[in-house]
Formats: C-alpha cells, structure tokens, sequence
C-alpha cells in the first residue's frame, strides 16, 4: 500500500508542492494519514474513520487548494488530526483551533479561546440539564461571537 502512495506521490503530489522539501514532506504525511486510518478503521468505529477521513479532506482543500500550497500548515494541523482523530470531543477542540487559525488569523488565540469554552459549556451538559436559558445564552454567544 506504501508503494501506491509513493507512485501517486510521484504523479500529483510533486506537481501541487512548491519545492522538494514540500513535496517530501507531503508524501511522509500522506503515509501517516494511512497508517492512522487504517488503525482508526481496525479499532474504532465506522463514524471515527469517517470523521478522519472527512476531516483529512477538510483540512487538504482549506490548506493545499484555498490557501494555494501551505504544505508546512497543512502538515502541522494533519499532525493534530491524526492526534486527535480518536476522540470525537478531541476532534471537535481540534477544529475549534483550525476555524480559529483559518478564518481569523489576526485574532487566533482569542478565537480559539471563545470556541474551547463554548465547546466546555455543550460538552458538559447532560441531556436532561438542557433548558431554554442555555440554549438561549449558547445562541447568543455564538451571535456575539460571529458578530465581531
């Protein structure tokens, strides 16, 4: 399986890679992407490895597509996915940090400060705690939030 990355590798990734370091870079990432996939695939569920998956593609269009080749980006957050894949609250942190970095860079760490406590707040609510207030305060938060 190692060799068809390789030969795929050969025929699109150095043609979407800015220089040889990028290129290399891509093909270790896309090895480690497989590896993670498979392992979620064999001992997680079938949601687990399509939220991977998912998020893989995600991740490849923000990063290599919309941002035109940010192979060192993509390769530190595809690095968070593959640490954080196993764990749907992980997961949901993890792309708390990547909206927060993608969309408003100057602001990040505040963004993403924002984001990690909402995410606490519906993480941390059972289901019979769930009341009109919360819902309330959560949507207006989010309103605040995306207002600014």
């Amino acid at each position: 399986m190692c060799h068809l990355i390789i030969m795929s590798h050969a025929f699109i990734g150095q043609r979407i890679a800015p220089d040889a370091l990028t290129s290399g870079s891509i093909l270790l990432i896309n090895i480690l992407v497989l590896y993670v996939g498979f392992k979620i695939y064999e001992y997680l569920s079938k949601y687990h490895f399509l939220a991977f998956l998912f998020s893989y593609f995600i991740l490849f269009f923000i990063f290599i597509v919309r941002m035109e080749k940010r192979g060192s980006t993509f390769s530190a957050f595809i690095d968070g996915l593959a640490a954080t894949a196993r764990n749907f609250k992980l997961l949901a942190y993890f792309w708390a940090l990547v909206l927060s970095f993608t969309f408003f860079p100057a602001v990040f760490m505040a963004d993403a400060v924002c984001y990690i406590f909402i995410l606490k707040i519906l993480f941390s609510l059972k289901p019979s705690q769930i009341s009109p207030s919360i819902v309330l305060f959560l949507i207006a938060a989010f309103r605040l939030f995306f207002s600014y």
